[in-house]
C-alpha cells in the first residue's frame, strides 16, 4: 500500500526450490511470508526494511510432525532502475539481524536482493482529452 509519493508497506510470500548442483547446506525448499516497509530518501535510493518467517521444511517426531520456521529481520539501501517505461529493477544490499550461524535459508548477514515491479506510469491514467 502506498501511503504516500515516498512512502510503502506491505505483505508478501516468499518461496525458493533448489536444485541438485546446489550449496550442499541450503535448504532445498523455503516457504514462507514477510511484511516489509519502503522509504524513498533521495532521486532513486530507498530505505528497505523487512520481517520475514521462513520454513526450510518440517521435523519429525513420536508425536508428529512439525514445520520448522527461522525469523529473519532486514535492514538496507536499495535502489531503483527504469529497465523500460513500465518496468523498474530494485536492487537491494541488506543485513539480517536475526542471522544465526549456518542458516539453511540466508547462511550470510548480508544479503542482495534483485526484483522487477511496475512503475507508477504503469497505473498512470491519462486524463481523456475532449
Amino acid at each position: 500500500y502506498r501511503f504516500n509519493s515516498m512512502f510503502l508497506a506491505g505483505i508478501g510470500g516468499n518461496y525458493r526450490q533448489a536444485f541438485k548442483d546446489s550449496i550442499s547446506f541450503l535448504s532445498p525448499t523455503v516457504f514462507g511470508y514477510k511484511a516489509f516497509a519502503n522509504y524513498d530518501v533521495i532521486r532513486n535510493f530507498f530505505v528497505y526494511g523487512a520481517f520475514e518467517r521462513n520454513s526450510p521444511g518440517v521435523t519429525k517426531s513420536e508425536s508428529g510432525s512439525r514445520l520448522i520456521w527461522k525469523n529473519a529481520a532486514f535492514l538496507g539501501m536499495g535502489r531503483k532502475v527504469m529497465i523500460h517505461r513500465k518496468i523498474e529493477m530494485t536492487f537491494v544490499m541488506m543485513y539480517n539481524f536475526l542471522h544465526e550461524h549456518r542458516d539453511p535459508i540466508y547462511p550470510r548477514p548480508w544479503n542482495v536482493r534483485i526484483g522487477f515491479q511496475t512503475s507508477e506510469l504503469a497505473t498512470f491514467k491519462p486524463k481523456p482529452r475532449f
